[in-house]
């Protein structure tokens, strides 16, 4: 068991007592029932929860929210979401059949035993934690029919301010393309990330494009270098000896569980010489796409 699971498991009934509660809602006054609804609603079995899908968006991505015991991560290897900044800008985002009438939610820091910081009382856009480090966020979604969902994630907050002008221009991850010979970084070209989109116009001059030695007829792989995965991929290789030669062309569209490495199936380098990598990726997590390029000195 992770130590992320083990910690989640501990602040499970925490979280539930201390950041939850109607009343902290209330201003911390006593939030017992009166013992007229006691006796009414002792008999009553709760209302079963909602099956909605509810996902949280923000610098990261878009995530769907999980259990407190297995929270809303990045794949692979199930990692904390980066906010990037301290009161990142979120968003709580359902899908249909949707009829909230209240929402609360909550940070439960991971890392200050104790610590917990109201997010959103109603809002569905609200500011993310202040506090540094690891956190689990928690929405309770109550619908018209007064059933309540819960919904969790686990990210990380560093220590870093949100920009002054509001604007965030978050990079993109570059994507190292590898072979037997070594790995390269392309030259990223058109793509959105995040909040922003590139276009670059045409593809920049092959001598000044990295290169990476292949065998002809060799598997190559793909990755974005900061570990996330990618769920597609569409390549094109065109020869810079022979412009005469017909094209090779590949695409996949990954399903299952999404890993970080990718094999660029169908784009094996169909004979020596020099050739020109045009590849472009879809991130996870809705982040966007990228185009790169890359020349490969194929023997």
């Amino acid at each position: 068991m992770t130590l992320q699971r083990i910690l989640t498991r501990v602040l499970v009934s925490l979280l539930l007592v201390q950041a939850l509660v109607p009343a902290a809602r209330a201003g911390g006054g006593d939030a017992s029932p009166p013992a007229a609804v006691e006796a009414s609603t002792a008999s009553v079995s709760p209302p079963a929860p909602v099956d909605l899908t509810v996902w949280l968006r923000g610098p990261f991505g878009r995530v769907a929210g999980g259990t407190l015991e297995r929270p809303g991560t990045a794949p692979p290897g199930d990692q904390p979401l980066d906010t990037l900044v301290r009161h990142a800008p979120l968003v709580l985002e359902a899908g249909e059949g949707m009829d909230a009438s209240a929402l609360v939610v909550a940070a439960r820091s991971l890392d200050a035993a104790g610590a917990v910081e109201p997010l959103s009382d109603g809002a569905f856009e609200f500011d993310g934690p202040d506090g540094i480090g690891r956190h689990l966020i928690v929405a309770h979604v109550t619908s018209m029919s007064g059933v309540t969902s819960q919904y969790a994630w686990l990210v990380d907050v560093p220590d870093l301010q949100p920009p002054a002008d509001g604007l965030y221009d978050i990079p993109a991850p570059a994507i190292v393309v590898t072979s037997g010979a070594g790995s390269t970084e392309g030259r990223s070209g058109s793509g959105c990330y995040a909040y922003l989109c590139v276009d670059v116009g045409h593809p920049p001059p092959s001598e000044t494009l990295p290169v990476l030695a292949v065998k002809a007829g060799e598997l190559l792989t793909a990755r974005a270098a900061d570990g996330s995965a990618l769920t597609a991929w569409a390549g094109r290789l065109s020869s810079l000896d022979d412009p005469a030669q017909d094209d090779t062309r590949a695409k996949a569209v990954l399903t299952g569980p999404l890993e970080n490495v990718v094999s660029l199936s169908g784009l094996e380098p169909p004979a020596s010489g020099r050739w020109l990598l045009d590849l472009e990726v879809e991130f996870d997590r809705e982040r966007g796409w990228m185009r790169t390029f890359y020349v490969l000195d194929v023997s």
